[in-house]
């Protein structure tokens, strides 16, 4: 997995962190527990979350299914009906935000 924030919470993430986390979703909650690592990458996972929530549905949608399910550009395209040029500038415009939200924590 990509290295992200060195402190949790702090509100420090890049987008390549941002997407890191985003396209290791489902491995954020193996890390997850009640020792202090676990305890930073819930952290971690609550901050993106919360960005998550904050972008529009037309981000949301591309980070969902090219980011978090994993569907190649094309799958993505193809299901949202658009071009496969919209899905990469939706997604690269997400991940962003996404870092954006998480930094700011707004």
């Amino acid at each position: 997995m990509t290295s992200v924030a060195s402190k949790p919470g702090a509100g420090r993430y890049t987008e390549d962190e941002a997407r890191a986390l985003i396209e290791h979703y489902e491995h954020l909650r193996e890390l997850e527990g009640t020792r202090p690592r676990g305890i930073e990458w819930l952290a971690r996972r609550s901050d993106l979350d919360r960005a998550l929530e904050l972008i529009s549905d037309e981000y949301w949608e591309v980070v969902l299914l090219a980011g978090l399910i994993g569907f190649t550009t094309y799958e993505t395209a193809r299901l949202l009906r658009i071009s496969q040029t919209a899905v990469t500038k939706r997604y690269r415009y997400a991940i962003e935000e996404v870092a954006y939200h998480m930094t700011e924590g707004t």
